[in-house]
């Protein structure tokens, strides 16, 4: 165990915070004061009646009485691959921030990495009323670890958890972590009941007792246990149905400065990953069918443009990630953010990306538009590459439709960034085959490619078809040991190939190992010119195949064997990435009008 630090080891100034979902009014034509004149002028402002989920609509909050919330993320076994910022506490937080103190401390920075000790005392020198943790599957396990942790050091302190782990596995959540209560789905709406329930109770101490069970039944959306054990839910969550009601991000609220060097312009893309809708009316297999009540909802183009040009003012961004599965969806919304981002000027000074469904509208106009927008990549999700994979996995699409989809976006001027899913139940080394054989269709469209290993994930009906492979997020093998070097060089996060979680034969596993670094490493290896870099690049892929071979023998010596290896890697791999990127947005001159 690490050892314990003392209280106020030099964390004291830290700005830190966060919560785990998101909610709460504002008036939007005050967020257009500090933009651009020309784009202020194109933003209409919401009506002024208040938004029905401003907190004295809900319960009266007594002045002066301002409950505090402390939401800690804990590490993820993934951060390695992905050492971003969760937005989902962000936006609970910016939520609640009108009435309540709240912080939320991010532990999946590469940068600083907070032993659970510090963690405890950084609750202790906030002196929360309310301890929240957010929970997803690759850090449900510390999450657990460290609730109980926090149990012990301040046994009266309620808790609370969230995050997209609660919205199907909340009995797991309650079962195994033991917090007090649950919110089971988006948090926005719950979190600012609950803050205005405890605001009445100020400033006697906050306990979990009958009298605040009974309050809590009257809240949609929560699990917790009764004074006899037994699980209560309060029934579905509420959900926001108008986004423009939320605020929006407030980086000043969570310890940014453990992801960006503060007054440094970011970089790093730590700010600049701006989700704009929740939902998907698509039900493909691998993914959460009623993730975020399923129907699409949207912020407005309005808003969209105030909140990237707030972005650009407070951290000098220079490009945005629109981080929604659907950017095109609906086609007429995409077209209002490109001429606003246009006519806002905002396209001069900024590259754009997005993401969209190969399921999705794509036609010559909505691609002619993002250019002219000056986006200059679109991640298309493919997942599958022929028809009876599409079908298997339930994205239903002719191939024809699929190639001329790619080669409409690839015509236009956009790179193209794609993928691929393999590992399902259902593979053998036939379907991996005849995968890879559709593959040479969409090649000459396809700038970059990913190959990536299925897990299932709570909510999803591979998830609920395949009980052997449930919880393997729990697993010793995941849980006990660092990622293998092999999952570092193949970029497998969940290391679902070692883990093999469908128990699929070896003769599939090699296949996909191969296809992998077929389609993906040596995809990308033929980019690389530096003959420094093609012999280091080689060296990566011989030692990742002594990893796997090891691994399985003996995950002990794995680890003791490849530890200065992982870490040299990890640095040069972050520093070719940050490279690339930057040579991505540079592949054509922003037009000056």
């Amino acid at each position: 165990m690490v050892s314990k630090t003392g209280t106020g080891s030099g964390r004291d100034a830290w700005h830190t915070q966060l919560s785990d979902f998101p909610l709460l009014s504002f008036r939007f034509a005050t967020r257009c004061a500090n933009l651009p004149q020309k784009c202020a002028q194109m933003i209409h402002p919401l009506p002024q009646e208040i938004s029905p989920f401003a907190c004295g609509r809900l319960f009266p909050v007594p002045e002066g009485q301002r409950p505090r919330l402390l939401i800690l993320v804990p590490r993820a076994k993934f951060s390695v691959f992905n050492p971003m910022l969760a937005l989902g506490p962000l936006m609970v937080a910016a939520a609640i921030k009108d009435f309540c103190d709240v912080r939320v401390i991010e532990n999946n920075s590469t940068l600083t990495v907070y032993s659970d000790d510090q963690l405890l005392d950084i609750v202790r020198d906030y002196r929360p009323d309310l301890l929240g943790f957010n929970v997803v599957a690759p850090n449900a396990w510390w999450a657990y670890q460290l609730m109980a942790k926090a149990r012990h050091a301040f046994p009266e302190l309620v808790q609370i958890a969230g995050g997209l782990h609660a919205y199907h596995a909340a009995e797991e959540i309650l079962a195994l972590g033991q917090p007090d209560l649950v919110i089971c789905g988006e948090g926005e709406i719950p979190i600012r009941k609950i803050m205005a329930m405890l605001a009445q109770l100020l400033p006697v101490p906050v306990r979990m007792n009958d009298a605040l069970r009974r309050d809590l039944i009257s809240i949609p959306g929560l699990m917790f246990r009764d004074a006899h054990g037994q699980s209560v839910t309060t029934g579905p969550v509420e959900w926001v149905t108008n986004l423009d009601d939320l605020p929006f991000i407030d980086f000043s609220l969570t310890n940014i400065e453990d992801f960006l060097p503060l007054g440094k312009p970011d970089r790093q893309g730590v700010t600049s990953l701006v989700p704009t809708q929740r939902g998907c009316p698509y039900r493909c297999v691998f993914c959460k069918a009623d993730f975020m009540a399923g129907k699409i909802r949207n912020n407005s183009a309005d808003y969209v443009i105030a909140n990237v040009a707030r972005l650009q003012r407070e951290f000098n961004i220079d490009t945005v990630t629109f981080a929604d599965n659907n950017f095109t969806i609906p086609r007429q919304r995409a077209m209002a953010i490109c001429r606003l981002l246009v006519a806002s000027g905002l396209s001069k000074t900024l590259t754009f990306r997005a993401w969209t469904n190969v399921l999705a509208p794509v036609d010559h106009e909505v691609c002619e538009a993002m250019v002219n927008a000056n986006f200059i990549s679109l991640q298309f999700g493919l997942e599958r590459l022929s028809e009876q994979g599409m079908n298997a996995v339930n994205k239903r699409i002719s191939l024809d439709v699929a190639v001329e989809k790619l080669r409409i976006i690839k015509a236009s001027g956009l790179k193209v960034f794609s993928n691929i899913l393999l590992g399902f139940p259902f593979e053998t080394t036939e379907t991996i085959r005849t995968e890879l054989a559709t593959f040479e269709r969409y090649a000459a469209f396809i700038d970059g490619y990913q190959v990536w290993v299925v897990s299932p994930v709570p909510g999803t009906a591979l998830y609920e078809q395949n009980p052997h492979a449930q919880q393997w997020y729990l697993r010793p093998e995941f849980t006990r040991h660092r990622h293998a070097y092999f999952s570092l060089v193949f970029i497998d996060p969940v290391e679902a190939i070692l883990l093999n979680l469908f128990q699929l034969d070896e003769k599939t596993i090699s296949a996909i190992v191969q296809a992998k670094k077929k389609y993906f490493l040596d995809f990308n290896f033929q980019r690389i010119k530096n003959p420094v870099l093609s012999l280091l690049f080689r060296l990566d892929i011989a030692m990742a195949y002594l990893s796997r071979w090891l691994y399985p023998r003996s995950m002990v010596l794995e680890e003791v064997l490849f530890w200065v290896p992982k870490i040299l890697r990890s640095h040069l791999f972050s520093l070719v990435v940050r490279r690339y990127y930057k040579s991505l947005e540079s592949h054509r001159p922003v037009e000056n009008e």
